[in-house]
């Protein structure tokens, strides 16, 4: 899948460090060139473009938090939805109050109730579960705290490695690894953050450059590009692997489906017992 990459040259599918990506400002990031080949073979790109890679640790923290939690929250308001059920209420409900107000005008009146003291408890817990979940989404973790929340909800977390692993995670490139010599696996191309580089700029990373180089002898081109953008003293710009085919071509085509899809309304609810009802033999009266 990776290949040492050619000094001196960015090319399609070379992977370079010291790439920028929009919500990892502190984090590494790689980036993997997908300006077509002939494009730059002919000097016909003034710019190319990059997609950033990031560590699968870092995307955990980032993308990869709000898709778990997402779902943790679907499931903590599918289970609401029983509780409402069971109390009687309409889970029509969620679509204009929040579970916390629920809770206190509806259901905690019922903790009075010995028959029902358990279900309020019930709910009372997976409200409290929403909120800490909620409070999640808003602010960037630990990887410590997004651990401790796969280790609560592993069949949710599994199910999005397994999805992401599988290329059928909307929006993200799995590559198990970018060096190939690196101890450190799993990488996350993410696919809706296009980025790019001026000509002279991916010269420069083509053939490596440190900070203090770039920032002397270039200082035009660092008030105009984000990237490279170099976050410790020793960060070193330059080709660190290339994506061999059919890999680059398979991540051109993920990317490429991602923004062609074209959407369509649902059939009308009830069409599929609609129809099924017309198809089936009908019974003798």
């Amino acid at each position: 899948m990776i290949q040492n990459a050619r000094l001196g040259t960015l090319t399609q599918g070379t992977i370079f460090s010291c790439a920028y990506a929009e919500r990892y400002q502190n984090c590494s990031v790689w980036g993997v060139v997908i300006t077509a080949r002939c494009d730059i073979a002919h000097a016909k790109a003034p710019v190319y473009s990059y997609l950033p890679i990031v560590s699968i640790e870092d995307w955990f923290i980032h993308d990869g938090k709000d898709i778990l939690i997402s779902r943790i929250k679907k499931e903590i308001e599918g289970n609401i939805k029983n509780k409402l059920a069971a109390c009687d209420l309409s889970d029509s409900l969620l679509k204009v109050y929040n579970p916390r107000l629920i809770y206190e005008v509806n259901i905690k009146k019922l903790e009075s109730d010995s028959k029902k003291k358990k279900l309020a408890n019930d709910f009372s817990d997976l409200v409290e579960n929403f909120e800490k979940i909620d409070s999640i989404l808003s602010r960037t973790p630990t990887l410590e705290e997004m651990q401790d929340l796969g280790s609560k909800y592993p069949k949710l977390l599994e199910g999005i490695i397994k999805e992401l692993i599988s290329f059928n995670l909307a929006g993200y490139y799995y590559i198990p690894n970018i060096e190939l010599k690196s101890t450190s696996l799993e990488y996350v191309v993410i696919l809706r953050e296009v980025h790019h580089i001026s000509s002279d700029a991916a010269l420069l990373i083509g053939n490596g450059i440190d900070k203090d180089t770039y920032k002397s002898d270039f200082k035009d081109l660092n008030k105009k590009n984000i990237c490279p953008k170099f976050g410790l003293e020793d960060d070193f710009a330059m080709p660190i692997s290339h994506l061999q085919s059919p890999w680059i071509e398979h991540l051109m085509q993920s990317f490429s489906n991602l923004f062609i899809r074209i959407g369509l309304p649902d059939f009308q609810k009830g069409a599929v017992s609609e129809i099924s009802r017309k198809l089936k033999k009908k019974e003798n009266k």
